[in-house]
């Protein structure tokens, strides 16, 4: 069985998470990029926050159920109620993922995470899941959830400029 083509390795650039970001976030939540609120739908006044000196945390003013029974204001990023929600793994990272994983042709054999792992620097396990939750995007129930919809048109926005950057030679 042939191994997939894993893409070349990942060279991190400079402000490489922020850029990503704002990326996502362009996506996420278009035409005017304002924030939206992933549990009451709120765009208004949704307060613009840092957390230990990062960017991109939003707070909804609207109190919202919370675990300790008390409603408290909502504190919530572009990966909120998203596969990313979970993931410690940067966003540029897994631009990098979405990008190379939308290329792949549906009948391929899956690549190997211990590849993807040495790629992006990252353990073994990382990178199993990463692979795990990028099928699901592309082939199971997740490419049918609406708060994931914005991963799928970053995928296909990202195959499309890879595409235009092949056929004009500059990739």
């Amino acid at each position: 069985m042939d191994e997939s083509p894993l893409p070349p390795p990942y060279v991190p650039k400079k402000n490489a998470e922020e850029l990503a970001r704002s990326l996502f976030e362009g996506i996420r939540w278009p035409p005017n990029g304002k924030p939206t609120c992933p549990d009451c739908g709120s765009q208004w006044p949704i307060y613009q926050q840092t957390r230990k000196g990062v960017a991109g945390y939003y707070r909804c003013p609207a109190l919202h159920p919370h675990p300790s029974g008390s409603p408290k204001p909502l504190v919530f990023t572009v990966r909120s109620g998203t596969l990313l929600e979970r993931s410690h793994l940067p966003l540029d990272k897994w631009l990098y993922c979405l990008s190379w994983y939308g290329r792949l042709p549906a009948q391929h054999t899956p690549p190997s995470a211990n590849g993807l792992a040495k790629l992006l620097g990252i353990n073994r396990k990382t990178a199993s899941s990463v692979l795990k939750h990028l099928y699901e995007l592309r082939f199971g129930d997740d490419s049918e959830d609406q708060d994931n919809e914005f991963l799928l048109i970053l995928m296909a926005t990202m195959v499309k400029a890879h595409n235009v950057a092949v056929l004009t030679n500059q990739a």
